[in-house]
């Protein structure tokens, strides 16, 4: 009875409670399902990120007499969304930010701290989740559920593909030795094949019910769904209908499974060795972007300030030994260096798939791992720096 699997009585009904034991295989959304959970959650912290970043734009602190001393440090980060966290530092609030002019006369330069409406003390915190937090973790949220789920599917499909080559040439023996299609497969399914147990089992049920062995390889084929199984189950099925021995076929197709398995362990481990450059290639950018930001920036910031103002034009600017320029915003120059890294976080992550794995998808992990370092870098040496 090993017509078209379809004519057996209930086999239709059968078929549909073996495709519930199809994890990655027809019909399996779960990664569609997914991405679109992550989308939707990577738009929401987006939409934090514009409103938050855009809101807190418009009010930054402001040193218009370019004496050292913010006249609104109460501003930092007062975004909608933003949610103060405390650790608060005491900063200097210029009581009498009036002109150039003033600062030229030294009315509230900080040789004059003992003048009571020069300056107060204010407190400001600098411990904060806002627009600092929410680019990241759009980032982080779209990339790592999907990172995961791939992850896992991925390593149960190696298993598979460790224990196949076994499985057919142990199959390929027993045949050889004289044992039914069924009997053989019956006494596999009792073996230990790991991650091939339970598929093992199915087919072994399916041949019971009288499915030829081609179309039972076939399914097995579509359950799975790797390049590795699908060729194997070709290369019988078209040696099949070539002729000859079906046990000298599943020999070859043991043999030419392991040596495709043995390949790409092999090119994984060579390829794999470029990730350790990126991610020391995007390390060093890392740091280099944190030196600039943390050291080189302020230092340019003091230098406008202590070079003090063109009375005339009302220009401030100063410079750095013999270079010179003008006032600077550290705050726009580090985001424009923020988002430039988190871009390099992405992009050296996919190639870091790419050349380790072979698809995108298995480069969501890396660029997560980067995304983290940079928000880590920044949060902790660059932005603190920029509030304190």
């Amino acid at each position: 009875m090993a017509g078209s699997p379809d004519s057996i009585p209930g086999m239709k009904k059968r078929r549909v409670r073996i495709a519930r034991l199809r994890p990655h295989g027809v019909g399996d959304y779960t990664g569609y399902y997914i991405l679109a959970a992550s989308a939707i959650f990577c738009i929401l912290f987006m939409y934090l990120f514009i409103v938050d970043y855009t809101e807190d734009m418009k009010t930054m602190p402001e040193d218009r007499d370019l004496d050292g001393i913010d006249d609104n440090p109460e501003v930092i980060c007062d975004g909608p969304f933003t949610i103060k966290l405390g650790n608060p530092v005491t900063v200097k609030k210029d009581n009498d930010p009036n002109t150039i002019k003033d600062q030229r006369d030294n009315i509230d330069t900080p040789d004059m701290e003992d003048r009571e409406d020069g300056w107060s003390y204010e407190e400001v915190d600098t411990l904060y989740i806002n627009w600092m937090d929410y680019l990241p973790l759009a980032i982080i949220t779209l990339l790592l559920p999907f990172a995961i789920y791939e992850g896992i599917k991925l390593r149960r499909l190696e298993r598979i593909e460790d224990k196949f080559p076994d499985f057919i040439k142990d199959l390929a023996e027993y045949w050889k030795g004289g044992l039914s299609m069924t009997t053989a497969i019956d006494t596999i399914s009792r073996g230990e094949y790991g991650a091939l147990n339970k598929d093992v089992r199915v087919m072994a049920t399916q041949i019971s019910w009288g499915i030829a062995f081609e179309d039972v390889l076939r399914l097995f084929a579509d359950r799975v769904q790797t390049p590795l199984v699908e060729r194997t189950v070709m290369m019988v099925a078209e040696a099949n209908k070539a002729g000859g021995k079906i046990s000298d076929i599943l020999l070859t197709a043991a043999a030419d499974a392991r040596e495709i398995r043995f390949l790409k362990d092999d090119r994984k481990r060579e390829l794999g060795m470029y990730n350790i450059v990126i991610y020391v290639s995007f390390a060093v950018y890392l740091a280099v972007i944190v030196i600039i930001s943390a050291i080189f920036l302020p230092a340019i910031s003091e230098s406008n300030v202590s070079s003090g103002a063109d009375a005339d034009s009302g220009t401030g600017g100063g410079g750095i030994g013999s270079i010179e320029v003008k006032d600077i915003d550290p705050w726009q120059i580090d985001f424009i260096y923020w988002t430039s890294t988190l871009i390099q976080a992405i992009g050296n992550g996919m190639m870091g798939g790419v050349m380790s794995e072979g698809n995108i998808p298995a480069g969501f992990k890396h660029a997560v791992v980067m995304t983290l370092m940079t928000w880590l870098a920044f949060k902790v040496i660059v932005f603190p720096g920029l509030i304190g």
